[in-house]
Order: structure tokens, then C-alpha cells, then sequence
């Protein structure tokens, strides 16, 4: 049975584990880029078509309505409602307003995952520093150490899978 992990075994497994998480990372990383990128095209033409509507908004209305708080949109999109007039436009703000929970979303919620899989990084690239010293110190050590570095990868790659599709929710 020691015979199933030679002096190099440790090496392998968590140089291509390293390889892994560093790719995985750099996979979420493009998909956070071009969902947000998406999104901000959506805005910007949400705004185009809220400038070329004649006579119903200000200019200062769309540049206001970014820098207001989530409760003072939701404000001023019902006080757009009310009025038979500006209803059509107050639809438009309610889709941007959407649209700026889902960027919100997804810039507070990806923190954790990927904070995740940079400390799950670390601790291979630690563990590869120390793959002689871990085949030297015992086939169970090695076995052990060995599993619980494949849990923590693979619970960080479900974790980062789960985090892609609740963003990627409509």
C-alpha cells in the first residue's frame, strides 16, 4: 500500500492542483468581466433610450438616478409612475434599477468565493514548497493530507460554480 505514492506523487498532485485553481481563477475572473460588461451595456442603453425620448425626462434625472441610493430609486421610480406621462419611462428606470441590483450582486457576492479559492491556492502552492516533506513524514500523513487538499479544491470549484449560475440568473 506505501507504494502507491512514489517520492514525486506529492509534487505531481499539487502542482496540478495549483494549475487548476490558478486556471479556475483566471475562468471566473473573464466570466465576472463579461457578465458586468453585459450589464453596463444594458444600462448605457437604457440611458440612450431614456435620452431620445422627446420632452418627458431631464438629462439630470439619468444622471442622478446613479448615484442614488437603492431606496431612493425605488422613490423616485414610483413618483414616475404615478403620473400617466412618465409611466413608460418609469418602466425603463425600474429595468436599470434591476440591472444595478444584479452588478451589485454580483460584485458583493463573488468576495467570498474567490477569497476562497485564493486561500485554497495558498495552501497548495504551500503544500507543493512541501511535497518532500510531506512524503517524508508517512504514507497516512501523506494520504490525509492529500484528501483533504482534493476536498477543499473541490468544494471551492462547487462553490465558484454556484456563485456563476445564481449570477447568471435573469
Amino acid at each position: 500500500m506505501e507504494k502507491l505514492f512514489t517520492e514525486y506523487s506529492a509534487y505531481y498532485f499539487f502542482s496540478a492542483w495549483l494549475q487548476a485553481d490558478a486556471a479556475l481563477i483566471s475562468i471566473i475572473v473573464i466570466f465576472v468581466i463579461f457578465r458586468l460588461q453585459t450589464l453596463n451595456s444594458r444600462i448605457n442603453d437604457l440611458k440612450m433610450a431614456l435620452f431620445n425620448m422627446p420632452n418627458r425626462i431631464f438629462p439630470a434625472d439619468i444622471t442622478k438616478f446613479e448615484r442614488y441610493s437603492p431606496l431612493e430609486r425605488e422613490e423616485f421610480i414610483n413618483k414616475k409612475s404615478e403620473d400617466r406621462y412618465t409611466s413608460e419611462i418609469a418602466k425603463i428606470f425600474k429595468y436599470w434599477d434591476l440591472t444595478l441590483e444584479k452588478v451589485d450582486y454580483i460584485k458583493k457576492d463573488m468576495k467570498l468565493p474567490i477569497l476562497f479559492l485564493a486561500i485554497v491556492l495558498g495552501f497548495c502552492g504551500l503544500a507543493l514548497f512541501m511535497s518532500n516533506y510531506i512524503h517524508s513524514i508517512g504514507f497516512w500523513w501523506e494520504c490525509s493530507i492529500t484528501i483533504f487538499m482534493l476536498i477543499l479544491n473541490l468544494t471551492a470549484l462547487g462553490w465558484n460554480i454556484i456563485f456563476i449560475f445564481q449570477s447568471l440568473k435573469e
